[in-house]
């Protein structure tokens, strides 16, 4: 990527957009996730309310550490304000195990904190 730069390549140029992208590949990864979940009461419910929720985040994955740093907010249909959130988690030896710790805000304008660990198996 040097030698591209030194013989006057702009950093625009598509030329290093690939070899920085090459570079990162190595060692992160990066996510944008968007979800919206909208519910609905049965049929038979005493109650008629419909509701709905949205979240998007940016997560980044260190690939060499296993460990992944997620920057998001959400909102729904009860909330007046979007409501940011950050979290990182840690897998712990190849995977199966992992430690989570989140900060977010609440509806009400408190901080919500949290620390988990978690177990994951498949077959």
């Amino acid at each position: 990527m040097e030698a591209l730069i030194q013989r006057g390549v702009m950093p625009s140029d598509p030329r290093l957009a690939n070899e920085r992208s090459n570079c990162q590949k190595q060692s992160e990864r990066q996510e944008l996730q968007n979800g919206l979940a909208v519910s609905s009461p049965l049929p038979n419910a005493t109650t008629r309310n419909h509701g709905w929720t949205s979240n998007q985040s940016l997560r980044f994955n260190v690939l060499p550490t296993d460990t992944s740093v997620s920057l998001g907010a959400n909102i729904s249909s009860t909330d007046e304000k979007w409501l940011p959130s950050l979290s990182a988690e840690q897998k712990l030896f190849g995977g199966p195990f992992s430690v989570t710790g989140s900060v977010s805000e609440t509806p009400t304008g408190e901080t919500a904190k949290s620390l988990t660990a978690g177990f994951k198996r498949q077959w």
